[in-house]
């Protein structure tokens, strides 16, 4: 038997047609966030160490996506904001490497 996720996956294409309906966070690093990949327009930067702090200022029902470089990192903490009951959290598959491949808008 399967396990369910405590979050949706959503590809870059669809998250692209529905982005004015998310608060988009990139858990990247600083450097990445401004690097080469840019960021998806509108993001907002929370590192890792600030994760716990920032999501307690969040509505549990809020609709999240959580970004990464490759969809790992946004994956786990995807997990953990469903462990803290977070009821409207989503994954960007394949992270700001397949929305840059999809030929998305970016931010640097």
């Amino acid at each position: 038997m399967f396990a369910t996720l405590p979050f949706d996956e959503v590809f870059p294409v669809q998250a692209a047609e529905h982005l004015k309906d998310y608060t988009v966070i990139d858990v990247r690093t600083p450097g990445e966030f401004h690097g080469f990949l840019g960021h998806v327009p509108g993001s907002e930067l929370v590192t890792f160490p600030q994760l716990i702090a920032k999501a307690q200022t969040w509505r549990k029902d809020q609709k999240l996506l959580i970004v990464c470089r490759s969809g790992n990192r946004s994956g786990q903490v995807c997990h953990w904001l469903g462990s803290q009951g977070f009821t409207d959290v989503h994954n960007l598959i394949g992270g700001m490497q397949a929305w840059r491949a999809s030929g998305l808008t970016t931010e640097q």
